[in-house]
């Protein structure tokens, strides 16, 4: 009689593999919690402030060294302008509920400061004559302030806030170099934007302009690559 032979069962694998952490997860435990000591700007924005770790400090060897943002996997970049523009934001909602802060100290104080060297740059443009006041403008354009005011609520001209509550408006609108009617349409497609963000986007170099501000791709004839640059900068 032949020897049935059974072959031994395999060892069975071990189902206790080490969990592999889920990014999504990870990423939504940390904004909780620095949720707890930040400050929500609202949208899902929280802002926070980043401390350097004694090794990191050690590594500097006393020198200062920029912070440089991480690129996380499906959350956008926030500009510079759009971090000013949610600032604004918060500061209004802030004031309209007249609410006791529960914001950390340590964070309101970086909130102010934030604000305040805004104003201080405002002022410092004011004074260059880069920003005007809406009479100064309207003499410089040869219109009335109230064809201004009309201007700004169709949203072909905008304005920044100063330190003493006034309006200030960019002396480009002025500026005979520029057509007018250009700017109040890329001025139109940027939408909705706070005043600060397009006031960002008109005077600093753009990549997608090769390298120079939109205000100056105007004066050589890039209308509709401006236009383009406005509808991307809107988007994101």
């Amino acid at each position: 009689m032949a020897k049935l032979e059974v072959s031994k069962p395999e060892k069975a694998k071990s189902t206790h593999r080490m969990a592999v952490p889920d990014p999504s997860k990870a990423l939504g435990d940390s904004i909780r919690k620095i949720g707890a000591r930040g400050i929500d700007l609202g949208d899902g924005y929280v802002l926070v402030k980043i401390r350097r770790t004694k090794r990191a400090a050690q590594h500097a060897r006393g020198e200062e060294v920029a912070f440089v943002p991480q690129q996380l996997p499906g959350v956008p970049v926030v500009s510079n302008a759009d971090l000013q523009e949610l600032i604004q934001r918060y500061q209004h909602i802030q004031a309209i509920q007249g609410a006791a802060s529960t914001v950390p100290p340590a964070n309101q104080a970086f909130l102010d400061q934030f604000a305040h060297q805004e104003l201080e740059k405002y002022a410092s443009l004011e004074k260059k004559g880069e920003l005007l006041t809406s009479q100064t403008l309207a003499e410089q354009m040869g219109v009335t302030r109230q064809a201004i005011s009309k201007a700004v609520t169709e949203q072909r001209m905008f304005s920044l806030d100063s330190a003493a509550g006034k309006k200030l408006y960019p002396a480009f609108f002025a500026d005979p170099t520029l057509n007018r009617r250009q700017l109040g349409k890329v001025n139109k497609e940027l939408g909705h934007l706070a005043g600060s963000s397009k006031w960002q986007f008109f005077t600093h170099p753009r990549m997608s302009l090769n390298g120079i501000s939109p205000i100056n791709a105007l004066r050589k004839g890039k209308f509709a690559d401006v236009i383009a640059a406005a509808t991307a900068f809107r988007e994101t």
